[in-house]
């Protein structure tokens, strides 16, 4: 991958940042799928300079081999955001026969920018002279003597004002340093002093942890690559030690370990949090949440773990928010704040109450109602709170300031991309968190002949897969998670699109070069089928709070509410008449069926069942689980009956199957799911005679989120995409 420049391009009233991927006009982002981002990008950094059509399409589309229709669509769509006319391009020329060229002055921006609502983007602090080398750009002159004497590593500052106004709270402005540039972080928690970080890394060998010096950027293993995922990490209050939670990779079980800072074995601790423990002002004890049968705990314990008490519960469907999310104490050691999981007349909604450590009495921080929630923080003296949420799920988690004695609450950032993790260092005054950006596109592969049962497992090993990567073609790009798609009976694909403002439904023949919008009122979904007949389409939406399943005409009309409960996955049957779906989710979610025309619902599993699929002949539906027989808990799969019942066929996932869901392969001899490795994904299958599994896929990059078979069985339709994560260290720029 070419390495992208750290500084921000400057034309008319545009800004184009190419580390944080964002183009933004007079200080506001500016939706664009990633591809046009690649393409606007490309052709800002060879500014004046001709580009060929098939280099731009190369450096856009570097692993795949596309139409140069694509290529086409991004630059109508760029001319149209950039406010081209028809007969004037003050931007993007095109050289007939050829290729394109940017045309407009471009100016790169080496410090701070500052955007608001009530003035234009300042001038550029500094241009930078630059001059350039076999298509790359080159610093030159005393820049790139400064840029050695500090150290190649050390990132750019760029410094943003996320708020409307001015108004004295600790981060209306703030400025950036990225401290990983691996791409490949997964959590992280900050020293004491301010003065290190450790953070979880995943690569092809599993998660491993890394202690960093803020300062001189260097980095330490701390603990090897291993088959586990970290959920938890802080340091201990004398910055000696780093508690961990983990999981290891297909349980569910979680431990939490101490690892010396300055190194030696790990010590495992008495207790199971689901996500990082939160240490008292004082130091003696934390806090911490679990869930067991659907009732969420909140506990405090000494600080090796012992003498637990329990402060707090909640029971399913509210919750305490605990999955790689912990809560925070208080600093005068008071309370406790969590995020929780609350339903009303409304619906469900996530939001941020704080515990009393000493009689377990509840009080609610705000009254902002959001998606979703993730970590929270303490500011100094209790006087509010930083949190990461999400407004929908169509928007990425941002950073919000929550103040704790009224008024509204602030956003802190305002971009693209994703923020997890967040803590505070009052040391410090500054915030680290994990920043990802994902990219997702839907590709259509065609597939091997497996509708007369097993594909000859002598394919596999001459390297002949029945689903090959050189086959595919990419019909949807943008950026953020698609959610899952659906065939037609016609061979059309159905799916989701969060690009404009809310979600979108639309229908895409792979044979056009233009998609159809459905009509739909849809807010988020989580899913969704067409019946075999493609009449109907049915989806889980939460347009009147929670998510229910919604029925629909293909050529429109009304919605029709199928289901009251938290409803997702559906899945037609084969003749048409029932839906299958998962109700409640996570640890209560059960698999349930419901008629197509509505009705009573109808459970068909007692325990734990997840993304169901049935199977062609309608005998067969296939889920995911926790296999509660076992003491480890470990995550399988298999197919119960249509009627309901235990699970006829039982197969265990590999280690390194993450995101699980199985599909029925087209001639039903066969379940699939996606396993990846070193960050690539490929479909593998587990015949249902007992044989061992094979891999179908050869993609050579990006993961799968989801993947659905054609109903003739010749095309695969997958979401694949690529994430990047790395730690990011914000800190105010006024005081």
């Amino acid at each position: 991958m070419r390495e992208q420049n750290h500084y921000l391009y400057a034309f008319g009233p545009f800004h184009l940042d190419a580390t944080r991927r964002v183009l933004l006009k007079e200080g506001q982002p500016v939706k664009l799928f990633p591809k046009e981002f690649d393409t606007l990008l490309a052709l800002v950094e060879r500014s004046g300079e001709l580009m060929e059509k098939d280099e731009l399409m190369r450096q856009v589309w570097p692993d795949a081999v596309v139409e140069e229709s694509n290529l086409t669509t991004n630059i109508s769509h760029l001319r149209k955001i950039l406010g081209e006319s028809r007969n004037s391009h003050d931007y993007i020329v095109t050289v007939p026969g050829r290729g394109y060229r940017f045309v407009a002055g471009v100016e790169v921006e080496g410090e701070s920018l500052e955007s608001s609502t009530e003035a234009a983007v300042s001038q550029p602090v500094r241009a930078v002279t630059t001059t350039r080398a076999h298509g790359h750009m080159v610093l030159s002159g005393k820049l790139l003597i400064s840029v050695i004497a500090v150290g190649l590593t050390v990132v750019t500052f760029l410094s943003y004002r996320f708020t409307k106004n001015r108004e004295a709270v600790a981060f209306n402005e703030i400025k950036f340093t990225r401290l990983t540039n691996s791409g490949r972080a997964t959590l992280a928690a900050m020293s004491p002093d301010g003065k290190y970080i450790v953070h979880a890394s995943k690569d092809s060998n599993g998660e491993s942890l890394w202690l960093k010096q803020v300062l001189t950027q260097s980095d330490v293993q701390i603990a090897p690559p291993a088959e586990t995922v970290y959920w938890g990490l802080t340091f201990s209050p004398d910055g000696q030690y780093i508690y961990c939670v983990t999981a290891e990779l297909n349980k569910g079980d979680t431990t939490l370990s101490v690892i010396p800072v300055l190194g030696g074995a790990p010590r495992r601790l008495p207790t199971g949090p689901h996500g990082p423990v939160s240490f008292s002002p004082d130091g003696n004890g934390f806090a911490f949440v679990n869930a067991y049968r659907d009732v969420f705990h909140l506990y405090v314990a000494d600080k090796d773990g012992g003498a637990p008490r329990l402060v707090a519960s909640r029971k399913s469907p509210e919750k305490f928010i605990d999955i790689a999310v912990g809560p925070a104490w208080s600093p005068d050691g008071s309370e406790i704040a969590c995020g929780v999981r609350k339903y009303d007349e409304n619906g469900y909604f996530d939001s941020v109450v704080a515990i009393s450590v000493k009689d377990g009495s509840e009080r609610s921080l705000t009254s902002h109602r959001w998606s979703s929630v993730g970590q929270i923080a303490w500011l100094p003296g209790a006087s509010g709170l930083v949190i990461t949420a999400r407004e929908s799920q169509s928007t990425p988690f941002q950073i919000w300031q929550l103040p704790t004695t009224g008024g509204e609450v602030r956003r802190v950032t305002n971009d693209l991309n994703d923020y997890r993790g967040i803590s505070y260092n009052a040391a410090t005054r500054s915030l680290i968190a994990i920043q990802t950006n994902v990219v997702s596109g839907i590709w259509l592969t065609r597939s091997g002949d497996l509708t007369e049962g097993r594909v000859a497992p002598e394919h596999n090993a001459s390297r002949q897969f029945p689903v090959e990567e050189s086959s595919g073609i990419q019909i949807a790009s943008e950026t953020g998670r698609l959610p899952d798609i659906a065939w037609t009976a016609n061979g059309k694909i159905v799916y989701v699109s969060y690009a404009a403002n809310g979600s979108s439904i639309w229908v895409r023949d792979p044979g056009e070069s233009t998609p159809r919008q459905l009509a739909v009122d849809t807010r988020n979904v989580h899913g969704l089928t067409v019946s075999p007949d493609g009449r109907y389409l049915v989806l889980s939406s939460d347009r009147i709070g929670t998510f229910n399943l919604w029925r629909v005409e293909m050529n429109g009309g009304e919605l029709v509410r199928l289901t009251d409960g938290e409803d997702v996955s559906p899945r037609f049957s084969p003749d048409g008449q029932w839906v299958v779906f998962q109700r409640g989710y996570p640890t209560g979610a059960r698999i349930w069926r419901v008629p197509r025309d509505g009705g009573e619902a109808v459970p068909l599993t007692q325990t734990r069942g997840q993304r169901p699929d049935v199977s062609r002949d309608g005998k067969l539906i296939a889920y995911h689980t926790l296999d509660s027989e076992f003491e480890s808990s470990p995550w399988v799969f298999g197919a119960m009956s249509f009627e309901g019942g235990p699970l006829i066929k039982r197969f265990s996932f590999p280690a390194t199957v993450m995101d699980r869901m199985v599909r029925w392969v087209p001639g039903g001899w066969g379940l699939a799911y996606v396993d990846t490795s070193g960050g690539v994904s490929n479909v593998w299958v587990q015949p249902l005679d007992g044989g061992h599994p094979w891999q179908l896929s050869n993609f050579k990059s990006e993961r799968i989120d989801s993947f659905e078979w054609s109903p003739d069985g010749r095309w695969l339709a997958a979401v694949r995409g690529s994430e990047t994560s790395d730690v990011v260290l914000m800190q105010p720029t006024s005081k």
